[in-house]
């Protein structure tokens, strides 16, 4: 485990009731950074070190527009549970802890080495764990740099997802930070913890380091599991989506529909609502939630295509007329067409058989791509979790599980489900050596020249003696389960 250095400097700024306690590190060469959101200055370590060669996949000029493959670009491996409890620190009686899924990696000082992105959950005494505002975390160069910034956030939890990509088109990656913030006014029985709060739906927020830490308000209020960005609109200006998930502030629901925010140049985007010149939303009044989504060109027709998602395999939730979650069941290809508006009319469904066969309900947590046998088209991978009605952590059948799914890509129309052909290993439900994990990165994790299938942003939270390392081998034409102890 590596030893971190949170570093504070002290400083009285106009609207700050207290100051900040000061720890300096030893290394002179540091820098300030302030965090705009709340204009409290901390100091980076920026140390040099030798550059960086990427292992990811690589894909077409469009698809390398989007978040997914920005989420992986810098990737390495994920971090153990103890690297991540290391990231875990004490400030003005608060103890904040880093969850993998709210953490990514890429450049975002410009010096091709990559950095740590993350957000810190407040777990003050005596209340449940984001009943504070969480706070930034920021460490340049995690490779070689030990020494990191904490800095304060307004969002007290985060649920949805950190995402970087090039959102004001200079060349140089930021970070688009999607939340659920309103999740905690709701008491959730599963996991027993929530209400007895009210907390604001907010809008996502756009973090930059040019020399300070900016945050950036953009998009609408709106509380989501996920994120997605990419050039919808082939103009050259990275778009984002808004999907919602179920929430409420002050006794009025989150917005129940998807936005698409059109880039407008720097941090502006037009929220446009995706569904215009349909009647989707008369049809289905009472809304599309969704605990996935993604943008990727599917079809290579040069346009970027929206999977979304939330349950499938055998539902046995309760579904409602008027609503298309619970009426879907199943994941989603909504094909795009270079404007940033989509249509159910025009879409592809993700048939699978073997959740369905065995009875298991689960839930989607995200969208992977690769091209497995080399004939030139873009398959498709699912990370889920097995999500019963009645199902429980401890039992394995409530979160803490991960089941993958394949699909094969036929003719860019259609899409078979082959796992039980291409994945050995694809599900452990024992909590025996991992979780859910809410992303996948293919990446030649081995250095053997092909693409393995990687987890990532898994909930490191739990009681399950994560293992190193995992990962699935690409050995010819199938992916096989390895680890290390």
């Amino acid at each position: 485990m590596r030893s971190l250095i949170l570093i504070i400097l002290i400083v009285s700024t106009i609207g700050c009731s207290k100051d900040i306690q000061a720890d300096y590190s030893t290394n002179n060469n540091f820098q300030l950074v302030t965090d705009i959101e709340t204009a409290n200055p901390s100091i980076v370590d920026t140390g040099s070190s030798s550059s960086f060669n990427s292992i990811s996949e690589r894909y077409s000029s469009i698809n390398e527009t989007t978040s997914y493959y920005k989420g992986q670009e810098y990737f390495v491996n994920y971090l153990s549970k103890d690297e991540l409890d290391s990231f875990g620190y004490f400030m003005d009686g608060i103890n904040y802890r880093v969850f993998n899924r709210d953490l990514v990696y890429t450049d975002m000082n410009n010096d091709n080495l990559p950095d740590i992105f993350a957000f810190s959950t407040a777990f003050p005494p005596g209340n449940t764990y984001s009943y504070d505002t969480g706070r930034y975390f920021f460490l340049s160069d995690h490779l070689s740099s030990n020494n990191f910034i904490s800095q304060p956030s307004q969002i007290n939890f985060s649920g949805g997802r950190i995402f970087p990509n090039d959102f004001n088109n200079d060349g140089i990656n930021e970070v688009l930070f999607n939340h659920h913030n309103g999740k905690m006014n709701w008491y959730n029985e599963q996991e027993n913890i929530g209400g007895g709060v009210n907390f604001e739906i907010k809008k996502p927020r756009i973090l930059s380091y040019t020399g300070i830490l900016e945050v950036n308000q953009v998009g609408i209020e709106m509380d989501s599991h996920a994120g997605a960005s990419g050039d919808v609109n082939n103009d050259g200006l990275v778009d984002f989506i808004q999907f919602p998930i179920p929430s409420e502030y002050n006794g009025m629901p989150n917005e129940m529909f998807a936005v698409t925010n059109l880039n407008q140049g720097g941090y502006s985007f037009n929220s446009v609502d995706m569904f215009n010149n349909t009647n989707f939303k008369e049809e289905w009044e009472c809304g599309w939630n969704a605990t996935a989504y993604d943008l990727f060109d599917i079809n290579s027709d040069g346009y970027l295509d929206l999977l979304v998602g939330w349950w499938i395999g055998d539902f046995k939730g309760q579904s409602w007329s008027c609503d298309y979650t619970t009426n879907l069941n199943k994941p989603i290809i909504l094909l795009g067409n270079g404007t940033g508006y989509y249509n159910t009319e025009n879409s592809i469904i993700l048939d699978e058989t073997s959740l369905s066969d065995n009875l298991i309900s689960a839930s989607i947590l995200g969208f992977g791509y690769t091209d497995y046998d080399f004939d030139g088209d873009i398959d498709i991978i699912l990370t889920n979790t097995r999500d019963e009605p009645d199902g429980t952590f401890e039992a394995g059948t409530y979160y803490d599980n991960y089941y993958l799914l394949f699909f094969e890509n036929i003719d860019n129309t259609n899409f078979i489900e082959i796992t039980n052909e291409v994945i050995e290993g694809s599900y452990d439900q024992t909590r025996s050596h991992f979780g859910n994990f809410y992303s996948i990165r293919t990446v030649d994790i081995d250095g053997d020249g092909d693409f393995d299938i990687v987890p990532d942003q898994y909930a490191n939270w739990g009681t399950i003696p994560y293992v190193d390392n995992l990962h699935w081998e690409k050995v010819g034409n199938k992916f096989i389960r390895r680890y290390s102890n």
